[in-house]
């Protein structure tokens, strides 16, 4: 079986992909739904698995042609065609400090960027929402019909560095 060219590193430490030129790894989104998600990069490789929800964020951790591998929020990896992701970012809410939450919990989505702000939301785990942005330790957020700041540390689709 072929493997995966690797990424090439710029200075800087920046790495970019050998086929799109871009960041890796990066964070995307599942564009459709169903998308069978494969052992290996090509259509002879047996599906492990279907993403039945669109806008699911993932992670891009290699590319080879036009298949891009990917990690899921449960860290579980495998090949998607390269038309089956979006460049959209998106995010899951996991809890505080990327936890299992417990059933129940929920998780607050605020006005500002500020524990002590009014709450515009609580959000159970699970949901997905468009990222509009982070700065330090918060991102902005659009989940459903609100809009609010919830703390990078409850989020899976972003990188340290990005709430940094």
């Amino acid at each position: 079986m072929a493997q995966p060219s690797a990424a090439t590193t710029l200075s800087g430490g920046v790495q970019i992909g050998p086929v799109t030129g871009l960041p890796m790894p990066r964070f995307v989104s599942i564009k459709s739904s169903p998308v069978n998600v494969r052992g290996g990069p090509s259509t002879n490789h047996q599906v492990a698995w279907v993403f039945v929800r669109k806008d699911v964020p993932v992670e891009v951790t290699a590319e080879f042609e036009n298949w891009r591998r990917i990690r899921d929020v449960d860290g579980d990896q495998g090949w998607v065609f390269h038309t089956l992701i979006d460049g959209e970012r998106t995010v899951m809410i996991v809890g505080p400090d990327k936890q299992v939450p417990r059933d129940g919990d929920l998780v607050p989505l605020y006005f500002a960027p500020d524990t002590a702000s009014d709450e515009v939301a609580l959000v159970e785990p699970g949901v997905i929402g468009s990222l509009v942005n982070c700065s330090q330790t918060w991102c902005a957020l659009r989940v459903g019909p609100h809009e609010g700041f919830m703390q990078a540390s409850s989020l899976f689709g972003i990188y340290a560095r990005e709430a940094g």
